[in-house]
C-alpha cells in the first residue's frame, strides 16, 4: 500500500490546503451515470480530491474571485505536480480540472470530507471556511493503491442550513440561488458581464456559515478589494429584490 502523506505534503506546498481520498464505487453509486468516475476511467478505484479553502483562495486568485486565466494557470500547475508524482509511482490515472465539469465537483468535495453541499444554495460549505472553498482538481486513480478511503471528516454532525434564515437567497443579485440546492451559474455569468458581482458572489458574502481567523481573513481581503473598486467609481449593485423596493419610492 502506498502512503498518501507525500502527496498531501506536495499539495500543501502548492497551496492546496484541502486534500482527501474518495472511494470511486461509493461515490458513483449516488451520481448520474454520465458523471461517474468509472464512466471516465473504468478501472478507477479511488479519487484524489484537492482544493483550497479560506485565505488560500485569495492567495491563489490574486485578490479577486475564483476565476480568470491566472487562477486557471495556478490550479493547473498544482494539479500537474500531483499528476507527475503519480506517474513517478507508476500509477495510471486521469486528471480532471473543476472547469471541465465532467463530474459533480461539489459532491466530490463532500465525499472527500471537505464540507456539505447546501440543500438551499448548492454551495459546498465548510465548518470554518464557510462557502469560501473551491475544489481545484480530481485525480481518478486505477485500483486502490492507497487502501480504503476514510469514512469521516469535518461533515460529521454538520448541518448548517437546517436552522438558517437563508440570507444567501435574499442577497443573490442574479436570483441564481433557488432554495432547492441549485445554483444557476449561467445567470451569475450574465450579471458579472453586466457589472454586478464584480467583487465576489453576493450569496457567498451573505452566508453566515463558518468562523475563525481564516474566514475573517477572506472577508477582510474582499472588503479591501471593494474599497479599491469604489475608488475607481464602481459600486456593488443592490440585490434584485431591493432594487424593486427602491424603484417604487
Amino acid at each position: 500500500m502506498i502512503s498518501l502523506t507525500p502527496l498531501q505534503q506536495l499539495a500543501a506546498r502548492k497551496g492546496l490546503n484541502l486534500f482527501g481520498l474518495v472511494d470511486a464505487a461509493d461515490f458513483d453509486a449516488a451520481q448520474p451515470r454520465e458523471q461517474r468516475a468509472q464512466a471516465l476511467l473504468p478501472t478507477c478505484g479511488c479519487i484524489l480530491v484537492a482544493g483550497r479553502g479560506g485565505p488560500a483562495i485569495r492567495r491563489s486568485h490574486g485578490g479577486r474571485g475564483a476565476s480568470g486565466p491566472a487562477a486557471a494557470r495556478g490550479d493547473e500547475a498544482a494539479a500537474q505536480a500531483l499528476s507527475t508524482e503519480l506517474n513517478a509511482a507508476g500509477l495510471r490515472h486521469l486528471r480532471l480540472h473543476s472547469a471541465a465539469a465532467k463530474m459533480r465537483f461539489q459532491q466530490l468535495g463532500e465525499a472527500a470530507g471537505f464540507g456539505v453541499v447546501s440543500p438551499v444554495s448548492g454551495m459546498l460549505l465548510h465548518p470554518v471556511f464557510g462557502p469560501w472553498l473551491r475544489i481545484e482538481a480530481a485525480l481518478l486513480v486505477e485500483g486502490s493503491p492507497f487502501g480504503g478511503a476514510p469514512k469521516d471528516g469535518v461533515t460529521i454532525g454538520f448541518d448548517p442550513c437546517s436552522s438558517c434564515a437563508q440570507p444567501c437567497v435574499a442577497m443573490c443579485s442574479s436570483l441564481a440561488v433557488d432554495r432547492r440546492g441549485r445554483l444557476t451559474r449561467g445567470w451569475c455569468g450574465d450579471l458579472e458581464r453586466g457589472g454586478g458581482c464584480a467583487d465576489d458572489c453576493d450569496a457567498r458574502l451573505a452566508c453566515p456559515v463558518g468562523g475563525g481567523a481564516a474566514r475573517r481573513a477572506v472577508r477582510a481581503k474582499i472588503r479591501g478589494h471593494a474599497q479599491r473598486s469604489r475608488g475607481l467609481g464602481w459600486r456593488r449593485p443592490s440585490p434584485l429584490w431591493l432594487r424593486g423596493v427602491q424603484s417604487q419610492r
